[in-house]
């Protein structure tokens, strides 16, 4: 689609457009720019007639397919190359519910999600590029929206895992977990508290690590596509929930993590993403059912390993309260959010800085 544009023709048979007019390049430069560079707004070829945007010229469209495909390729090869070599040394712990079959599960789901979008890569219509690029524009305009409830509430969960390394380190076993565990026998015997507790605490590093990039990916889409109100609310409520599941369906074991909350989030998100699609990212919802097919297939390979009760309690619990407080586009198309909720989420960062500091203090009390 050609771009009606008075800027006479450059010096040279091609040409990159920008704000401050056309200048000269060579086919090789073209080639180069979208390849390597910022691709180019607008180009001009002896072909084009005129500016057009590069996506429109076939060998530029080829240089930005390999540009894109490229990338997930290599990534691709080299975490495919690391999982094979992983599981090759570990085959004797590669059972159902060992930590070696989950970690292997993690590298082929990524591999398989990388070697689709070399797919989709070489296949890629003008148009589907246009779509990436919107997509990566609400990405990034997402990242610039400030959030205030997900920094208070990632310091909370940070605060916690620094404190299991210090209790760790003073010779605490399993990174000093027992004190506020979600341990059955102790919530029958009163110390309800654990059932919130529970959720800033996480089995290791790893645990840790996955929970928390989680937490600032499905934090952010909930405070800036939502409420602030809804993540503190949907995460509370969610990590009580889940550990309600957990407590209640066998096995009778302790549990730790705030996987529940983070299925509430994704659980909300997934109301969302149906619920109000025209005002979203694109793909927006496909991707929520992704990250739940995934966690769903990881539950499986690590069946006693991965507490399925707390994810599949928090995700309920999420989805449920989706379903009460988001409305549809059609009858609500400006999403406004009462004084009644907000003031909710406000109580509900309050208990959750109460429960943070209630579990630095039993994590920390043998230590100190």
């Amino acid at each position: 689609m050609s771009v009606s544009d008075p800027t006479p023709s450059p010096p040279g048979e091609y040409g990159i457009v920008d704000a401050q007019g056309v200048h000269p390049a060579t086919r090789d430069e073209l080639v180069a720019a979208c390849r390597e560079g910022p691709i180019p707004r607008l180009v001009w070829t002896p072909e084009s007639g005129g500016p057009v945007p590069p996506e429109e010229v076939p060998f530029l469209l080829e240089a930005i397919r390999a540009r894109i495909g490229g990338g997930a390729k290599t990534q691709a090869i080299i975490v495919g190359v690391f999982t094979a070599v992983l599981a090759f040394q570990n085959l004797d712990a590669l059972r159902p519910g060992s930590p070696g079959a989950v970690y292997l599960l993690f590298g082929v789901i990524w591999v398989a999600l990388r070697l689709r979008e070399w797919r989709q890569a070489s296949v890629m219509t003008p148009q589907g590029f246009r779509d990436l690029m919107r997509e990566a524009e609400q990405s990034a305009a997402m990242r610039r929206v400030p959030v205030v409830y997900l920094r208070w509430l990632a310091g909370m969960i940070a605060a916690v895992g620094a404190a299991q390394l210090l209790a760790n380190g003073a010779g605490m076993p399993a990174y000093g977990i027992g004190p506020a565990a979600m341990v059955p026998e102790y919530i029958r015997g009163g110390e309800t508290w654990r059932l919130l507790t529970a959720g800033y605490l996480h089995g290791n590093l790893i645990h840790f690590a996955v929970n928390f990039m989680a937490l600032l990916s499905l934090g952010r889409e909930t405070e800036v596509l939502a409420h602030r109100a809804y993540l503190s609310l949907v995460f509370l409520a969610a990590v009580l929930g889940g550990s309600l599941a957990s407590f209640a369906v066998p096995p009778d074991v302790p549990s730790v993590g705030s996987s529940g909350g983070l299925m509430g989030l994704i659980g909300f998100l997934g109301v969302l993403g149906y619920r109000r699609r025209e005002t979203v990212p694109a793909g927006f919802l496909k991707m929520v059912l992704l990250n739940v097919a995934v966690i769903a297939g990881i539950g499986i390979v690590g069946m006693g390993l991965i507490d399925n009760a707390a994810h599949a309690g928090g995700l309920a619990v999420g989805a449920l309260l989706g379903a009460l407080f988001i409305p549809t586009t059609r009858g609500h198309p400006q999403w406004v959010t009462g004084r009644a909720v907000q003031a909710a989420g406000v109580a509900a960062m309050v208990v959750l800085a109460l429960g943070c500091a209630w579990t630095l203090f039993l994590v920390l009390l043998p230590v100190l």
